[in-house]
């Protein structure tokens, strides 16, 4: 009786979440976006590489014909035999007036990508850094659009939302269409009613005394979420976080069901360590699964039902609207995804708590309480000799 009570309040709870971060979103895509044509000073964007990403060559391509005066490409890789070198060659040849540096090194610390943004930063010759993932596409005005905010003295970091594109199977489309309907609504809600401390990993853009004022990317090269941390240490100093209204597109390709739960589950326990206040609060986000499981425990009474079918409503509203908002309106024919999205999440957000390990780039890590990994140790597996057929008898 009780339990089922309190379900249901959290059920209403979360309808008013939905309405607010609805209502927030909005706001968000009716935000001016002022670009200053006369603001541009040269730029060095950061790339870490490892391994072969999905479309890597139109992903790259797309920060080489920038509309943008002068910048330059910094380029990170640990191997010279990185699989990625051939795309970069091609697209120097390709676009020879734009600077390129290609550094292999390999970064020391346990946050391999953090690492080895410090070593690019290192290398970089520009006062504006833009440190941006690889598997990510940007339109043609991506750095006048984050470059832009930095004239303001009080902004020390713009960051920017990203939606799942070139989704080639169920689970990308489950993956993009959680993503686009689930993320930005929450942002929005901390640049609107709160003071958004966080950065992602999409876009870290910022004066290169910004950086060194909170101790370089070597500061948080040892943290799983270096992206939270950069936003957090650069917040404390008194200055903002500006999310852009500029979207990227993170290129998801032919994701799997175990690839798929592997990243998310990362993702969830990133948020458990780094930010272990909000991970209560993501209950709320689950309507759909909390009014599945009020249905279950009252044997799918009339009352419960009635839950279930406004839960769903609302959460399909909401997410047909934001797609809207964030003008990702091809995403839509994938709606009724977005309950399998939300049960997936939901199972995930249940998990993450029980467990400390997490795979990343293909190497296997544990967290720590404070947010540090670990890196472990492939362990060697012993090869069992072939058992000769007359030992099987």
């Amino acid at each position: 009786m009780y339990l089922e009570a309190f379900i249901s309040l959290i059920i209403f709870v979360s309808w008013v979440y939905w309405i607010v971060a609805l209502v927030s979103t909005w706001a968000f895509s009716r935000q001016k976006e002022e670009v200053d044509p006369t603001f541009s000073p040269p730029v060095s964007v950061l790339k870490p590489i490892k391994g072969f990403d999905y479309e890597a060559y139109l992903n790259l391509k797309s920060f080489f014909t920038q509309d943008y005066p002068q910048y330059e490409i910094l380029f990170g890789v640990e191997t010279p035999d990185e699989p990625t070198l051939p795309v970069i060659k091609r697209l120097k040849e390709e676009h020879p007036q734009i600077p390129v540096k290609v550094i292999i090194a390999e970064p020391q610390s346990a946050n391999r990508k953090a690492g080895m943004l410090e070593i690019l930063s290192q290398h970089a010759s520009y006062p504006i850094l833009i440190a941006s993932d690889s598997d990510f596409r940007a339109p043609p005005d991506y750095l006048k659009r984050v470059v832009s905010p930095l004239k303001k003295p009080e902004i020390g970091l713009v960051t920017c939302f990203y939606r799942g594109k070139e989704t080639l199977t169920v689970a990308a489309k489950v993956e993009a269409i959680y993503m686009s309907t689930n993320l930005l609504p929450s942002a929005s809600i901390g640049l609107r009613w709160m003071k958004m401390g966080y950065a992602f990993g999409s876009t870290i853009a910022l004066r290169r005394e910004t950086l060194e004022e909170v101790g370089g990317f070597r500061a948080f090269a040892d943290y799983l979420a270096d992206d939270h941390e950069a936003g957090a240490r650069v917040r404390a100093t008194g200055k903002l976080v500006y999310l852009s209204r500029c979207i990227v597109d993170t290129v998801l390709g032919p994701v799997r069901w175990r690839e798929l739960w592997s990243r998310q589950l990362r993702w969830m326990r990133c948020v458990l360590v780094s930010r272990p206040l909000l991970y209560p609060e993501i209950l709320l986000t689950f309507s759909i699964p909390l009014s599945l499981i009020l249905s279950f425990l009252t044997d799918f009474s009339f009352f419960s039902r009635a839950l279930l079918l406004l839960s769903l409503g609302l959460r399909l509203l909401v997410g047909w609207l934001t797609l809207g908002f964030m003008d990702y309106k091809e995403m839509r024919k994938n709606i009724l995804l977005l309950p399998l999205a939300d049960l997936f999440q939901f199972a995930l957000w249940v998990w993450a708590p029980f467990g400390r390990r997490i795979v990343w780039r293909g190497e296997e890590y544990k967290l720590r309480r404070d947010g540090r990994l670990e890196r472990v140790e492939k362990r060697r597996r012993r090869i069992p000799l072939p058992i000769p057929r007359w030992r099987r008898r």
